[in-house]
């Protein structure tokens, strides 16, 4: 009787834990429903949210093509438990995941009142390996100088799932994204990836064993095994994204070494600005195939493109306008050249506008990618036989100098004229060609008196300034004679107040700068 009580005790308890994993499973099963009925609310509610809908805009994001694929787009208002859909089942569900916090608060109504999570955000569902919504990330709208959840990003607690799915096993090549924005960057234009299974990480250090796992299954199950399987980085073009694309690089290729005692091909994304989002603001979706087609083994990239260490990204820009300067390119030729190749080599290469738009932020531009590289190429017309100008136009303190200046120092100093002050008649007691093949940078066009900018507006028109004056002769006899100043430059000017300036506007491209808030966020983070 003994032993069969023992045998009853032992048997109950593998039951025991059987109940435990099902109670588990159950838990998060109900979970799951719960975060696909209240993402179906978000997803409705983005329809008719003005200020999500721009800020998809101004991240170049389609509503239309993410909410019609199987990559949903949502927005949390922060009123999903209000008014009629007040609920103390959906609260106490909404509290148990993570979406209400109780912090012991009354509304005015006297009810009780909750904080809720990732208010004011885009809501982009975290699936598991069946499809099930499992969690959520939230990307705030706020602007960044609105306060504490301004720019800010948010995962619910006890972070699962993976965006948009785990891979497609059919799928041959996969990329991985630094962050959730960037992969939906690359949904919205599926025509461009097509073949491909997109995978976002969760920033520099986010690759997490869910992560790896999934990639482990997408090659292990996949009809061809890891013949032809290949994995693309799509990191943040900045040191970070670069470290961390080796270093994962270094781990997946290891791990496959582990368990299948074979290499992957891994290859990287040479991206002219700073991440795949902000390729697509910049950009026409169609760079994507280039970008594609010109991916590098991952460690090559940085080899073939680099510029040796002895020499500043700016002299690498200042060789494009010194082919006249022999001493100087003799003096730095060895200097200037990219490794395995010739100034002429770089100068060759596709997308040159785009590598040299890179090299410009890199000497301290944040942003006005657009603006920034339209300052370089007409500045680099003032050796040409028609000059372009350009009046660069914001609020005081918003950086235009300091943009106007770098983009002078790419240029051969020798050949720059910066001016902080023009007197009345200055302009017309110049000879010997002090103007001729130069870049003048005007630094306040406002402390311009309207003599000077006559003078200033013939020189770009004209090519020349010509006056009538009063000369004396070698028995001091005064007679009339007329004075002529050659001149052939280009200009960069800054103001406060372009629309002071109509005159010109035919004779000069106008730039505005960039000052809104992301931009503000961008030099921040620099």
């Amino acid at each position: 009787m003994m032993n069969d009580k023992l045998k009853i005790t032992r048997t109950s308890s593998p039951n025991y834990s059987n109940a435990e994993n099902k109670m588990k499973k159950d838990n998060q099963s109900s979970a799951s429903t719960f975060l696909t009925s209240i993402f179906q609310y978000f997803s409705n509610a983005i329809n008719s949210s003005k200020p999500a809908k721009e800020y998809l805009a101004s991240r170049a994001l389609d509503l239309n093509k993410l909410v019609t694929g199987d990559s949903p787009v949502g927005y949390n208002s922060g009123q999903f438990h209000h008014g009629a859909r007040r609920d103390e089942q959906l609260i106490s569900q909404a509290l148990e995941v993570g979406l209400l916090i109780d912090k012991n608060l009354v509304s005015k109504t006297g009810n009780k009142a909750y904080g809720v999570f990732g208010n004011k955000s885009l809501v982009f569902p975290l699936k598991n390996e069946r499809g099930d919504i499992v969690s959520f990330y939230f990307r705030s709208i706020l602007s960044p100088l609105s306060g504490d959840l301004g720019g800010k990003h948010f995962y619910l607690k006890n972070r699962q799932g993976l965006y948009p799915h785990y891979p497609s096993r059919e799928a041959k090549k996969l990329i991985l994204t630094e962050a959730i924005i960037d992969a939906a960057s690359f949904l919205c234009h599926p025509e461009l990836v097509e073949g491909y299974s997109i995978l976002a990480c969760y920033g520099t250090n986010g690759l997490t064993e869910e992560h790896q796992r999934a990639i482990k299954e997408w090659i292990k199950t996949s009809p061809l095994g890891i013949e032809g399987k290949e994995i693309i980085f799509a990191f943040d073009n900045d040191t970070a994204g670069k470290e961390s694309t080796l270093k994962y690089a270094e781990k997946l290729q290891s791990m496959c070494h582990a368990e299948l005692s074979r290499s992957i091909r891994i290859t990287t994304l040479d991206l002219p600005n700073k991440d795949v989002n902000e390729v697509l603001q910049l950009h026409e979706p169609a760079i994507f195939e280039q970008l594609l087609r010109d991916r590098a083994e991952v460690g090559k990239l940085e080899k073939e493109f680099s510029f040796s260490t002895e020499i500043s990204n700016e002299t690498a820009l200042q060789f494009v306008n010194t082919n006249e300067k022999n001493k100087l390119i003799s003096n730095q030729k060895e200097k200037i050249i990219a490794s395995g190749g010739s100034p002429l080599d770089f100068l060759k290469q596709d997308h040159l506008l785009f590598r040299i738009n890179e090299l410009i932020g890199k000497s301290g531009i944040v942003g006005e990618e657009e603006n920034r590289l339209l300052m370089f190429v007409v500045a680099s017309t003032y050796k040409m036989n028609y000059n372009l100008h350009v009046l660069y136009q914001g609020s005081s303190g918003s950086g235009k100098s300091h943009t106007m200046k770098q983009i002078a120092k790419m240029m051969p100093s020798e050949d720059v004229i910066e001016l902080t002050r023009v007197t009345d008649s200055s302009l017309y007691n110049y000879q010997g060609g002090e103007f001729m093949q130069k870049l003048i940078v005007f630094e306040d066009m406002d402390g311009l008196k309207e003599d000077a900018l006559l003078a200033v507006r013939e020189m770009m028109s004209a090519g020349k300034l010509s006056s009538s004056t009063s000369i004396k002769d070698k028995r001091g006899n005064s007679k009339g004679a007329i004075k002529e100043v050659e001149v052939s430059f280009a200009s960069l000017s800054a103001t406060t107040k372009g629309e002071l300036y109509e005159d010109n506007m035919s004779r000069i491209i106008v730039l505005s700068v960039d000052e809104s808030n992301e931009q503000v966020q961008r030099i921040i983070n620099y």
